[in-house]
Formats: C-alpha cells, sequence, structure tokens
C-alpha cells in the first residue's frame, strides 16, 4: 500500500494531462477562428464556449487526483497470562515480544493495574464487543497497549525518515507527551510508561547530567519501563481521539484513523513457530483507514514530507500482521527440514 506514492504518479499524470490539454485547446482555437471566419461571431457561440470551458475544469476536479481511502485490516496475536504476567514466545514475532514486555512493566509498577489486567480474563460472553480506554479490565487494557505500540512505532519511525530525507526541522511539528491531549492519555498504558521519569520511583536515581542529557527509554530494577514517546509530524498535522475512542493523524493532505479491538477469541499461529508445547494465543484485531485528500496537484515537497506514510504502513503491516509472519517464515521450508 503507498497512497502517497500513488498521488505522486497522479500529480505527473496531470501533468501530462495538461500539456495534451493546451495542445487540444490550440488545435480547437485555431478550428473556431477558421469558422468563425466562416459564420460569424455571436453571443451564442461566446456561451457555448464558456458552458464547455466550466464543464472541462469540472470533470477535470472529479478525475485529476480525486480523494482516495485505503482501508487496511490486520489481525495480530499474542500471550500474556495475567495471574503470572508471563508471555509465550512466537519466533520472529516483535509485536508478541513487546506485548508481554510492556504490559509485564505496567502491571509491575502499579498494583491496581495489575488487579485490572485479571478482571475479565477469559470471560468469554463478557469481553467487550468496542474498545474503551477508561474500562480497566484486561481486553481494553490490552486494547490499550496496541495503541501504545503503534505510536510507538509510528514514532520511531518518523524519527529515522525525516533524519534520514535531511528534512528542514522547521517543516516539522514534534508533540512530546506533554502536549498531547487529555484524549490521548485516557490510554493508562500510554500514560504511565510515557510518564515522566523523574515523578517514578523505579527511575529517580537517574542522573541526566545537570540537564544536558535527555533519557529516551529506560528498563528499571523490577522491570519498568521508561519510553519517552515524541511523534514528528508535518507542520499543521494533528492527533486526537474521536468520540469512537479511534485515533486520528490529519493534516491538510491525509487522515490516518485507527482502530482497535481485542476480545476473547482465540487466533491461530503455526506449530512450527511455537517452541514446545502448543497453545493458541489471544487474537487482536486493527483496522487503519488512510485517506490522501483531493489535491489537484501534489509537489516534490509535499511527497517529502508525507512519503514516510508509505512505508510506515508497510513497517507496521510486518510488525503486527500474523499473515505477514507466516508468509516471511517460509513455512513450508521449516517443514521439510524438521521432517
Amino acid at each position: 500500500m503507498k497512497p502517497v506514492t500513488n498521488s505522486k504518479i497522479q500529480s505527473v499524470n496531470l501533468i501530462t494531462v495538461a500539456i495534451s490539454a493546451v495542445s487540444l485547446a490550440l488545435g480547437v482555437a485555431l478550428l473556431a477562428n477558421f469558422l468563425t471566419e466562416i459564420i460569424g461571431a455571436n453571443k451564442f457561440l461566446l456561451a457555448v464556449a464558456a458552458l464547455l470551458i466550466v464543464v472541462s475544469l469540472y470533470l477535470a476536479s472529479k478525475f485529476i487526483n480525486p480523494k482516495t481511502k485505503y482501508t487496511l485490516r490486520l489481525r495480530g496475536a499474542y500471550f500474556f497470562q495475567p495471574f503470572t504476567l508471563e508471555g509465550k514466545s512466537i519466533i520472529g514475532y516483535e509485536y508478541n515480544d513487546d506485548m508481554s514486555r510492556y504490559l509485564r512493566a505496567f502491571a509491575l509498577e502499579n498494583k491496581a493495574y495489575s488487579r485490572a489486567l485479571e478482571k475479565k480474563y477469559k470471560e468469554y460472553d463478557t469481553a467487550p464487543t468496542k474498545y474503551d480506554p477508561d474500562q480497566l479490565d484486561y481486553y481494553n487494557l490490552v486494547a490499550s497497549c496496541t495503541e501504545f505500540l503503534f505510536l510507538r512505532k509510528l514514532g520511531l519511525h518518523l524519527g529515522s525518515y525525516f533524519v534520514h530525507e535531511g528534512v528542514d526541522k522547521s517543516k516539522i511539528k514534534s508533540i512530546p507527551r506533554d502536549c498531547m491531549s487529555k484524549e490521548i492519555l485516557r490510554n493508562r498504558v500510554l500514560e504511565l510508561i510515557t510518564r515522566n521519569h523523574q515523578e517514578r520511583a523505579a527511575f529517580c536515581d537517574y542522573d541526566d547530567e545537570g540537564g544536558t542529557s535527555i533519557l529516551c527509554s529506560a528498563t528499571g530494577q523490577g522491570g519498568e519501563i521508561f519510553d519517552r514517546l515524541v511523534l514528528e509530524l508535518p507542520t499543521g498535522a494533528e492527533l486526537k481521539r474521536l468520540s469512537d475512542n479511534s485515533l486520528l493523524i490529519s493534516s491538510d493532505v491525509f487522515e490516518i484513523r485507527f482502530f482497535v479491538h481485542c476480545g476473547a477469541i482465540n487466533a491461530y499461529i503455526p506449530t512450527e513457530l511455537l517452541p514446545g508445547e502448543y497453545d493458541s494465543p489471544w487474537l487482536s484485531n486493527v483496522k487503519l483507514e488512510v485517506l490522501i485528500k483531493k489535491r489537484l496537484f501534489l509537489g516534490t515537497e509535499k511527497v517529502e514530507l508525507h512519503q514516510w506514510l508509505d512505508s510506515f504502513l508497510n513497517e507496521f503491516q510486518d510488525y503486527f500482521s500474523t499473515k505477514q509472519l507466516k508468509e516471511r517464515s517460509h513455512l513450508q521450508v521449516v517443514r521439510i527440514l524438521k521432517s
């Protein structure tokens, strides 16, 4: 999925269409002059010409670089036992490893959250049908962790992209935790993991060298985690939570909506990817809606500022999707080697 690249291709096509249209217009103008010499000029011909111009502009606005929407539905899987605070390895699957690590850290630092994780675990009839960050139970907290990991992955990708591409910092807007709205911080996992390390007992002994250094991440002796989440987006971009609890990241070029739901449903992972005795992980569902807004032309500068979106969508799909995991694991080769 490459929505920004596709928009760039459409911009190139627009230039081609414009050149063709100018050539056609010159030909039509010469023909019109010839007809005027024959039948003479009158108001009716002027009206027809104006109507044709209006219709042409209307059709161009509809078919050249139209608003386009992409929907990406992904299925993930994770192991996490709230009573032991332990997960289980899935070979080559980073999302599952991160879920276990961050949920364990979340529960270890706050006993109230540890108790909340035990609520509704394996209660198939009472599992939530929609994500609500204000409801503190196993499935909503797991969904909160997935949402946090999405933003964390996005933050790391954005920082790497803008540095690698050498993008002018004046065109980039940083959104650290302190600039995130209360609605975003309703996510308890995000709120605790990114909370200022100076306010947390596990990291209070950290020496910031007189304020000259910035702590980006740290792990406490008890397994607690601090992660300095910062989103760097093109200037004018915004991050907010909508009324249905989805996340919206928007700018004048694009919109991304992130939906997550985790319920009491098992996922399937091939036995070749599970060390030891087979067990079924839990299923997590994510939907990404990407909207590229209507623009007649997407310039090189705009493409440079937004092309991270293409590579991020592919990277997150590899990170989260169990389908991608199975495809890159070459299961047929593994089965032959094991036989």
